[in-house]
C-alpha cells in the first residue's frame, strides 16, 4: 500500500515524544518505513536520528547495515555514524559498520583498525582474557555455508554459545561473494586473535560462498 501518509505521522510522533527508548523506536520505525518506499538516504538518516537519540540502539545498526546506499550517500552519513559510534566504546556492531563506511569511502587504514578493534570487542567476557591483544590479524579456522534458508542461522547461533567457538556476531560477512577486491587485510581484520593454548576456533557464516 500507499506509505507516504505514514511518513508524516512519524516525523509528528518524533516531535512529540519525549521518552528516548521510544523516540529511538519511533525513529527507526519511520526509517523501515522510508525504506520501504524506496527513499534509502532517507531512511539512513531516521536510524542515524535514532541512534542519536539512543546511542547503542541495536534494530537500527542492522538496518543500516541492510540499507541500500551509493557512495555518495555513505560519504553524506558517515561522519554522522562517527558521531554516535565513537562514544559507544562497547558497541562492536556499530564500529563494524563504520569501518565499512570508511573502508568504501577511501578512509582504508581507520577502517581495518576500527574493524580489528570491534572483533576485539565482541568476544565474551571469558574469551577476553584469552585474547592475544598484540598479534597481527589472522585468517579464520572455518567457514558456515550452505543454501539460503537451509538454518545457516541458528547453526550459527548455536555454535556461538560454546566456549572454545568465537562465531562473527555480523552474520554474513560476504568476502569471497562479494567483498574480494576489499582484500584480505580486511578480511583477516574482522576476527580477533586468541592465545594458541586457548585452542579457540573462529568462525564465519555466510551461506552464499556455497552457489
Amino acid at each position: 500500500g500507499d506509505n507516504s501518509g505514514a511518513d508524516g505521522q512519524f516525523r509528528l510522533a518524533c516531535q512529540l515524544i519525549t521518552n528516548s527508548g521510544w523516540l529511538a523506536v519511533a525513529c527507526h520505525c519511520n526509517g523501515l518505513n522510508l525504506r520501504s518506499m524506496g527513499k534509502f538516504q532517507e531512511a539512513a538518516e531516521a536510524f542515524l536520528d535514532a541512534l542519536e537519540v539512543q546511542p547503542g540502539h541495536l534494530a537500527s545498526v542492522h538496518a543500516l547495515q541492510f540499507t541500500k546506499l551509493s557512495r555518495e550517500n555513505i560519504k553524506a552519513l558517515v561522519g554522522r555514524l562517527h558521531s554516535v559510534v565513537k562514544p559507544a566504546r562497547q558497541f562492536p556492531l556499530g564500529l563494524q559498520l563504520l569501518a565499512d563506511w570508511e573502508f568504501q569511502t577511501g578512509q582504508k587504514l581507520q577502517a581495518l583498525e576500527h574493524s580489528y578493534h570491534s572483533a576485539q570487542l565482541s568476544v565474551s567476557a571469558q574469551q577476553k582474557q584469552l585474547l592475544n591483544w598484540g598479534a597481527v590479524p589472522s585468517l579464520p579456522e572455518a567457514l558456515i555455508i550452505g543454501a539460503p534458508k537451509s538454518g545457516t542461522t541458528s547453526l550459527a547461533a548455536a555454535l556461538s554459545t560454546h566456549p572454545q567457538l568465537w562465531m562473527h556476531p555480523r552474520k554474513e560477512l560476504h568476502f569471497l561473494d562479494g567483498r574480494w577486491e576489499w582484500g584480505q587485510s580486511w578480511y583477516r581484520c574482522q576476527f580477533p586473535v586468541f592465545q594458541a593454548a586457548a585452542q579457540i576456533i573462529r568462525l564465519e557464516a555466510t551461506p552464499n560462498y556455497l552457489q
